[in-house]
């Protein structure tokens, strides 16, 4: 009878992405695209649309074309922000770091925060300003 030596490795953490960890996976894939779509769909928007010639001849005050150019460029950068920061959560997933959920946690309330803020800037607008 022979006996053969089988060197066993030890298992020192997750081995793959199993189960539930494949929703933020597919959340994550997808959400650069996303928000560079959306900028760029903005931008073009905003550039083509002559909505500053439109701000100046419906005679907007100069508060409202303040508030107006500063939400645009304000909302251009947090989604290129954004897009730059799930590339960055993509590449934790899979070099598997310890801090991932954490961020993760933390991106969610961010963009979540970020869209209630907005929400409340364009409800706000329309209150105060469509009269």
């Amino acid at each position: 009878m022979t006996v053969t030596n089988v060197s066993i490795q030890p298992h020192n953490g997750p081995s793959g992405i199993n189960g539930w960890l494949i929703l933020p996976l597919i959340g994550l894939l997808f959400a650069p695209f996303h928000y560079l779509l959306r900028f760029f769909s903005h931008v073009i928007t905003y550039l083509t649309n002559n909505i500053w010639v439109t701000m100046i001849e419906l005679d907007v005050s100069k508060g409202q074309q303040i508030f107006i150019s500063v939400t645009i460029v304000v909302y251009s950068l947090i989604l290129l922000l954004t897009a730059v920061i799930s590339t960055i959560l993509i590449f934790h997933f899979f070099k598997k770091k310890r801090t991932l959920p954490k961020n993760m946690i933390l991106y969610y309330i961010a963009t979540a925060a970020c869209k209630i803020v907005f929400g409340f800037a364009l409800f706000t607008y329309q209150i105060y300003y469509m009269e």
